[in-house]
């Protein structure tokens, strides 16, 4: 797509998205706009019913509150060890975190040449006791884990990064399915307004099935 013109525009943070007569209009928090005759979304429609322009049904905006997520907190580190695990990812029990990812595992075009990723995933919820921890307290407490089980040792991480991600996980509450069908219902009245992936579809999806979504 790159090569046939089409531009790519990134970092640019929405704050509103206009509905107007045949077309949407995204506009960015630097005062920079878009006009879009399709609309691809992936945020969760708790979000999106906050930034469109039109005015929301009551009923949508109260589904919309009662669809709840799980929050995860990423820490990744960064190092040259080329064969972390003997598995491309490991769930665990009794651990701060509750799954270890390695990149390389996957593909050797994840990271820089010569370097390697292991990630540590901690399920919890925003802003609670976990959420609120500085990076160098999660870094810490991930590795206390890590060295134990012999994946690797202080001296083999060359840096690290936190990401927080509040709403990945939708939490399949009892009135879940109900709620879902309803707000899906409600958005598919959006003319060439697409909402995919885990948050927008609201479905706990791996990667090769939102690749068939999207055929």
């Amino acid at each position: 797509a790159l090569k046939e013109g089409t531009k790519v525009y990134r970092n640019y943070k929405v704050s509103r998205i206009d509905i107007l007569k045949y077309k949407y209009r995204i506009l960015c928090e630097n005062n920079k706009k878009f006009d879009a005759d399709y609309l691809i979304v992936t945020l969760s429609p708790t979000q999106l019913t906050k930034m469109i322009n039109k005015k929301i049904p009551d009923s949508i905006k109260e589904i919309s509150e009662k669809i709840k997520f799980r929050s995860l907190v990423l820490v990744a580190m960064i190092t040259n060890k080329q064969n972390i695990m003997p598995a491309s990812y490991i769930h665990f029990k009794g651990k701060e975190y509750h799954r270890l990812t390695e990149s390389k595992k996957f593909s050797p075009y994840l990271c820089h040449k010569g370097e390697n990723a292991l990630w540590a995933e901690i399920t919890c919820q925003k802003y609670d006791n976990i959420w609120n921890k500085s990076d160098q307290e999660l870094y810490n407490l991930c590795m206390r884990d890590i060295i134990k089980d012999k994946f690797l040792k202080m001296s083999d991480v060359k840096k690290y990064f936190v990401i927080r991600i509040p709403d990945p996980y939708p939490l399949f509450l009892l009135d879940f399915v109900d709620n879902r069908k309803k707000m899906m219902d409600y958005f598919d009245g959006y003319k060439n307004l697409f909402l995919v992936g885990r948050r927008g579809n609201l479905s706990y999806i791996d990667s090769d099935q939102g690749i068939k979504l999207g055929f």
